[in-house]
C-alpha cells in the first residue's frame, strides 16, 4: 500500500514538474546603411534602407539550434510566433537569404564556402518561453555586417526588374559570393555565382552588371563573350567582347532606373573608401567621352541606353531627353523582348555582336526608328554602319578620287567603312619612279580587320599585308594590330591602285562583317635626284613697336641632285595684311638657293600678338608645300622724348630666349647718341655687330639670326649681348638653340 502511494505520488510530481509549452512572439525591423551612387562616387548622408524579404532566425544561441523562421517585408519588419519550452540564451538574425517566399531563391554567402551571411540583431540572455521579444529597429553598419544585405538588395531589384518584364517570375539559380577581406580583390561572375571581393560590398552597379551576366545566360544565352580582361574604355577589343560586356551594364542601368533610383546612367567602381570622390573610377553612359565604337563595351552600353532613355529617366536631366532630333524613347520591355525573342534564338545565340542586334532590330522590329537608330550609334557614339564619304570606290575601275604627289607628299589620311558587308575601298594616286610609298591602316573601330594590296593598271597585285601582328585577347587595344601596313618601289613613274577589304583570315569569321578605319597614304622615300626644298629661317619671331616696319631674309633652296626646284608663295586662304613677300616664286637649280625678303609691318595694329603661316608648294615629292611660320609681337610705340619711358638708357631682355632661329633685342635711349650692340662669345669676343652710329631718342628694335659678322652660323651656347653709350654700358645674357 504504501509502496504504490509513493509510486503514484512520484508521478503527480513529475507531471507538475515538467515545463509547459509556450509561445512567445517576436518582432523587429531590420535596416542597412545605404551608400548613395553618383559620379563622384559614394554619397553623403547615408540614409538606411530594409532589409527587404530575407529570412529571419530565432536561434538557441548555445546550440546553435533553429527555433524559428520568418521573414522581413518590404520595410525590413518582421513578426511571427515561436514555440519553445525552455528557458535560454535567444538571438535573432536576419539571414541574407529567402526560404519562404515564392520564387526568390538567390542568397548571398561568404567567398570559400557555403555559409550563409548573416547579422545578429539582438541577444536575449536567460528568456522566459512565455515573454515576447521586441527586438525594436536595428541598422546594419558598413563594414560592420551590412554588405552582404546590400547585395542582396541590389539583388533582389535586378531579379522583380526580371520578373516585371517576365509576368512575375523572378529568375531563379543565382548565388552571390561575398567577402571581406580585400583578397581577392575582384568581381567576376562565373556558372551561376557571382563573386563580389572585399572592396564592392557597395558596389551596386557592379553587381548588377555581374548579375547582368546570369540573366544573359538565363534567359536564352544571348552571350558570345569570350571572356578574359577588358577595360571599359577599350574601342579596339573583340566585338563579342563589347556586346558580351556592354550589355551587363545596360541591365545595371535599366535596372536602377525601374527601382527609382537616383543617377541610374551611371557606373561606378569603387575603392572600398565610403568617402565621396575616392573611388577608382567612374563613368555616365550619356556623357562619357572615352571610347567609341562597337567594339568597346561603354559604347555599346550608352547606344542601348539612349535607345530608352527618355524624358522620364531619372537621370541628370529629368523632363529632358538627351537625344534631341532624334528621339528614340523605346521602353526597356520592348528591348527585353526582342532580345528574348530574336537574339536568345538560333543562329544568332553563340555568335552575337552588337552587329546583330543592329540588323535584327531593323529587320524584325515593327516601327524599328532605323533613322534614328543610326544617328544614336554614328553621332553619340561613333558607331559607323554608314558609308564612308568617299564612296562608290568600290573597285579598279571605280577607284574614287585621283591623289597627286601633293596630298601623299603631306601623309593623306581619309577615314573609310566597311558598309555594307562585302564593302572594298579603292584608291589611286600617281607613284614616282624611285619613290617608296606607304599605305597603313589604324584606328580600327567596330570590329574592323583590313587586308591593303598595292596594284597597277593592269590590275596585277604588286604586294599585299594582312595584320602588323596577332592580337592578344585582355590586353588594351590589342585588335588594332588588325591594321595593315604595306610599302612598294615602284620602278617607273606610273599610277598605283591601293585595294583596302576586309581580312579574309579575319580571327572574326563570320561574326563581324563591318568597321571603320582611317588609311594614310605617304611617301617614306626620295632619290637624292628629286627637287628637296629648304626654307629657313621656318619660323620667323618679330617684335615691333606699332607703326614699325622690319624686313627679314627667307632662304629657300634646292639641296636635290639633279632637278630644278619650282616653287611659288602664297599666305594661305587669305591674304595677311601684315605680310609683304619681295619674290613670290622661281626656279632653283640643283643646290641653289633665292632669297624673298619679308617685310612685317605694324601699322595700324593694336597691341598683341600676330600669328600667321607662308605656305610655299613647290615640286619636292617628299614636302609639296612647304609651310613657314610668323610670329610677329606688337608693341607699344615709343613715347615722346621728356615722358618717362625715354628718361633712361635701357637694354631690355631678348624675345624669345633660348631662340632658335632668331630672336629680337631692344634698347631705349634718352635722348639722340652715338650707340652699339653688339653680340659676344663667353670669352669676351665679339662675333657680330648689330648696330653701331647715331640713334634717335626712343625705344629701338634689333633682330640677330644667330650668325657672325660673316654670316656664317654660330653654334648653340651661351652669348652675351651688350648696348655702349657715351653715359653706360649694359649688358645681358641670351642662350641659342639649334
Amino acid at each position: 500500500m504504501h509502496t504504490r502511494a509513493w509510486i503514484i505520488g512520484l508521478a503527480l510530481l513529475g507531471m507538475f514538474a515538467a515545463p509547459a509549452l509556450a509561445n512567445f512572439q517576436v518582432s523587429g525591423t531590420f535596416l542597412y546603411e545605404d551608400l548613395p551612387i553618383d559620379i563622384n562616387g559614394f554619397q553623403s548622408p547615408h540614409p538606411s534602407r530594409p532589409v527587404r524579404l530575407v529570412d529571419v532566425k530565432v536561434i538557441d544561441n548555445t546550440t546553435q539550434a533553429t527555433l524559428a523562421t520568418g521573414s522581413t517585408d518590404l520595410n525590413g519588419s518582421f513578426s511571427f510566433n515561436v514555440t519553445d519550452s525552455q528557458v535560454r540564451n535567444v538571438a535573432i538574425l536576419a539571414v541574407a537569404q529567402s526560404s519562404s517566399i515564392p520564387n526568390l531563391d538567390h542568397y548571398v554567402t561568404q567567398w570559400g564556402s557555403s555559409q550563409v551571411h548573416a547579422y545578429q540583431g539582438i541577444l536575449v540572455p536567460s528568456h522566459n518561453p512565455s515573454a515576447d521579444i521586441d527586438m525594436g529597429t536595428v541598422t546594419m553598419r558598413y563594414r560592420a555586417g551590412a554588405e552582404g544585405f546590400n547585395l542582396y538588395d541590389a539583388a533582389l531589384d535586378a531579379a522583380d526588374f526580371i520578373a516585371s518584364m517576365e509576368g512575375g517570375a523572378r529568375p531563379t539559380g543565382c548565388r552571390i559570393r561575398f567577402t571581406l577581406d580585400v583578397s581577392p580583390d575582384q568581381a567576376y561572375y562565373s556558372g551561376g555565382v557571382v563573386y563580389m571581393g572585399g572592396n564592392y560590398g557597395y558596389d551596386d552597379t557592379i553587381l548588377l552588371h555581374e548579375f547582368g551576366h546570369f540573366v544573359q545566360y538565363a534567359y536564352g544565352g544571348f552571350s558570345d563573350n569570350p571572356g578574359g580582361g577588358h577595360y571599359v574604355d577599350d574601342s579596339a577589343q573583340d566585338p563579342r567582347l563589347s556586346f558580351g560586356e556592354g550589355w551587363p551594364t545596360f541591365f545595371s542601368c535599366g535596372t536602377r532606373d525601374w527601382a527609382g533610383y537616383l543617377h541610374p546612367q551611371v557606373y561606378m567602381n569603387s575603392t572600398g573608401d565610403s568617402t565621396t570622390g575616392v573611388i577608382s573610377f567612374s563613368y555616365d553612359v550619356e556623357t562619357y567621352g572615352g571610347g567609341e565604337s562597337a567594339s568597346c563595351e561603354v559604347s555599346i552600353t550608352a547606344c542601348l541606353w539612349d535607345q530608352v532613355d527618355g524624358d522620364m529617366t531619372g537621370d541628370n536631366t529629368p523632363g529632358v531627353d538627351d537625344e534631341p532630333g532624334y528621339q528614340m524613347d523605346r521602353t526597356f520591355q520592348e528591348s527585353w523582348d526582342f532580345t528574348r525573342d530574336y537574339l536568345s534564338q538560333p543562329p544568332f545565340s553563340g555568335t552575337l555582336t552588337y552587329e546583330d542586334y543592329h540588323d535584327l532590330w531593323i529587320a524584325s522590329v515593327a516601327s524599328p526608328q532605323t533613322a534614328e537608330l543610326l544617328q544614336i550609334e554614328q553621332l553619340n557614339h561613333g558607331i559607323q554602319y554608314v558609308d564612308d564619304a568617299y564612296e562608290d570606290d568600290d573597285s579598279h575601275a571605280s577607284p574614287g578620287t585621283y591623289y597627286g604627289f601633293v596630298e601623299i607628299g603631306r601623309g593623306l589620311r581619309t577615314h573609310h567603312t566597311t558598309w555594307p558587308a562585302g564593302d572594298e575601298d579603292w584608291m589611286m594616286f600617281e607613284g614616282l619612279a624611285g619613290c617608296t610609298y606607304q599605305a597603313e591602316t589604324s584606328i580600327m573601330r567596330d570590329g574592323a580587320d583590313t587586308y591593303i594590296e598595292f596594284q597597277n593598271s593592269a590590275g596585277t597585285v604588286l604586294i599585299a599585308h594582312d595584320n602588323v601582328a596577332a592580337p592578344s585577347p585582355g590586353s588594351f587595344n590589342t585588335f588594332e594590330n588588325l591594321r595593315s601596313l604595306v610599302s612598294y618601289t615602284t620602278a617607273t613613274t606610273q599610277n598605283l591602285y591601293v585595294r583596302v577589304r576586309r581580312s579574309p583570315n579575319s580571327p572574326w569569321g563570320g561574326i563581324s562583317k563591318y568597321g571603320n578605319w582611317d588609311i594614310v597614304l605617304r611617301i617614306t622615300s626620295v632619290p637624292a635626284t628629286y627637287p628637296n626644298i629648304t626654307a629657313s629661317p621656318g619660323t620667323f619671331f618679330v617684335t615691333l613697336d606699332q607703326n614699325t616696319t622690319l624686313n627679314r631674309d627667307l632662304t629657300i633652296g634646292n639641296t636635290g641632285t639633279q632637278d630644278t626646284l619650282i616653287w611659288d608663295m602664297n599666305e594661305g586662304s587669305e591674304p595677311i595684311p601684315w605680310v609683304t613677300e619681295s619674290l613670290t616664286s622661281g626656279s632653283i637649280p640643283p643646290s641653289g638657293s633665292q632669297v624673298s625678303v619679308i617685310t612685317f609691318d605694324a601699322t595700324g595694329l593694336n597691341v598683341g600678338t600676330y600669328r600667321d603661316t607662308l605656305h610655299i608648294p613647290c615640286n619636292d615629292p617628299n614636302s609639296p608645300i612647304r609651310l613657314v611660320t610668323l610670329i610677329m609681337t606688337v608693341e607699344q610705340a615709343p613715347q615722346a622724348v621728356g615722358d618717362d619711358l625715354t628718361q633712361r638708357v635701357d637694354l631690355e631682355p631678348n624675345i624669345p630666349n633660348p631662340f632658335e632661329g632668331e630672336t629680337s633685342i631692344r634698347f631705349a635711349l634718352d635722348k639722340p647718341a652715338p650707340a652699339t650692340l653688339s653680340i659676344f662669345d663667353v670669352q669676351g669676343r665679339e662675333v657680330r655687330r648689330l648696330t653701331t652710329g647715331g640713334r634717335e631718342a626712343g625705344v629701338h628694335t634689333v633682330a640677330w639670326d644667330g650668325r657672325d659678322d660673316a654670316g656664317r652660323p654660330l653654334p648653340s651656347g651661351v652669348y652675351l649681348y651688350s648696348l655702349t653709350t657715351p653715359e653706360r654700358t649694359l649688358t645681358r645674357k641670351l642662350v641659342m638653340t639649334r
